[in-house]
């Protein structure tokens, strides 16, 4: 029997049974699915983290109080000691060449209240070179100016998400709300940074850095001093300094003991990237149990479709059908489930990541490798399971076969 005939033979065979062949390809459809759906989630974060840390700045370097270790994907470690003073960023700037600016910030979570709404918000004292570095611009008025820090001035900048929550549609300029019950006057709005946000700008209330200080949490500890370099180029050499001096500041002889961590755009974005791919690895990979399962009902399908065609395969093998021409004829209609199943799969998994991305407001992406890795699957899976249904076919004894009732 040439080849043609044999998939003619198969194809028929998968047509007069529509529904075994409907149910059998279930498990494949939602295996390649489930794989691309979750595939293009994990891209999706990768992709976002991507644009939150790009949005934060350039040429930009984070010192942090603690030692943060990562120690492989997913296994971050940190002391939890704020052990950063606002003498610390003073220190630095005055003894690095490196630093074009320093911007140290003091925040908490505080009370905000506009008439009768309220809401717990982060409170961040800031100078106002930190707006400068964050490349933060007003959307209304104006930033935190060097005059309002100098003057321990109550005033404040407000995120995006934070003036739609208390103002709506309003503009709060020269509006008063409260902090922890004190009066500050709203200078300005940020511009949105929307779901590029690292560090939550939108969700943020910028005071000037001496009120936070004195007025607002009576602490010099800072959460983070924001550094930008004087060029991309300089960056690793800037790391260097920066923690050689923060060790001579902090009477520190042994690396291991250090209680500050330094950390430059591009190192965030590694770790983060390694942590987003373990992600995508993982989800895929629990995904792809499906794709098992459905190799497995292949299987088991196919073998009972050998038992019940032992006659067909009898009367074939008695009229010159080779050992070969059955077991191809087999291996060609697991195949095909695989195949259909995986195409209607992969718009099942397009439709899941459109579906994911505008009901749950995550970001997905869909990668054209994610696409040919699930379907290469689902094609392997029904070679794979349907070699020994097939070789069993293949094997049957033609005068046995014709005797089975």
């Amino acid at each position: 029997m040439d080849i043609l005939e044999t998939f003619r033979v198969s194809f028929n065979s998968l047509r007069l049974n529509k529904m075994r062949s409907g149910l059998t390809m279930l498990g494949i459809i939602i295996g390649v699915g489930s794989v691309i759906a979750m595939i293009s989630l994990g891209a999706g974060a990768r992709t976002q983290v991507t644009k939150q840390i790009q949005s934060m700045g350039t040429n930009m370097v984070m010192l942090m109080p603690g030692k943060m270790s990562f120690r492989g994907p997913g296994h971050f470690g940190s002391t939890s000691a704020l052990s950063l003073t606002l003498d610390d960023a003073t220190y630095l700037k005055n003894r690095c060449n490196l630093i074009k600016e320093i911007a140290p910030q003091i925040s908490g979570s505080v009370i905000v209240k506009y008439k009768s709404k309220t809401l717990n918000a982060t409170v961040s004292g800031v100078p106002p070179a930190y707006f400068a570095i964050r490349e933060l611009k007003p959307a209304s008025g104006r930033l935190i100016y060097d005059k309002d820090n100098e003057g321990y001035r109550n005033v404040c900048v407000l995120g995006n998400n934070i003036k739609k929550d208390l103002f709506a549609d309003l503009d709060p300029v020269d509006m008063v709300i409260k902090l922890k019950n004190v009066n500050y006057r709203v200078i300005g709005v940020l511009e949105t940074k929307g779901e590029a946000s690292m560090g939550g700008q939108d969700d943020n209330v910028f005071i000037p850095l001496s009120t936070a200080q004195l007025r607002m949490f009576g602490t010099d500890k800072v959460r983070m001093i924001t550094m930008e370099i004087t060029s991309s180029k300089e960056i690793d050499n800037a790391i260097k300094e920066i923690e050689k001096l923060m060790r001579i500041k902090h009477k520190i002889s042994n690396p291991e003991d250090d209680d500050f961590t330094v950390r430059s755009q591009k190192e965030m974005q590694q770790l983060m990237e390694n942590v987003t791919g373990t992600l995508t690895l993982l989800l895929g990979g629990i995904a792809a149990i499906s794709l098992l399962v459905g190799g497995i009902g292949i299987m088991n399908i196919m073998l009972v479709t050998v038992t019940e065609r032992t006659r067909e395969i009898g009367v074939r093998k008695a009229i010159g059908a080779k050992r070969k021409d059955i077991l191809v004829q087999f291996l060609i209609e697991s195949i095909t489930l695989s195949i259909v199943g995986g195409m209607v799969g992969i718009l099942l998994g397009l439709g899941g990541s459109v579906a994911i991305s505008k009901i749950a407001k995550w970001t997905t992406t869909v990668t054209p490798i994610s696409i040919f890795i699930s379907f290469f699957f689902s094609i392997a899976v029904g070679l794979f399971f349907g070699i020994y249904p097939a070789n069993k076919a293949s094997k049957l004894n033609p005068i046995e076969a014709l005797r089975y009732e």
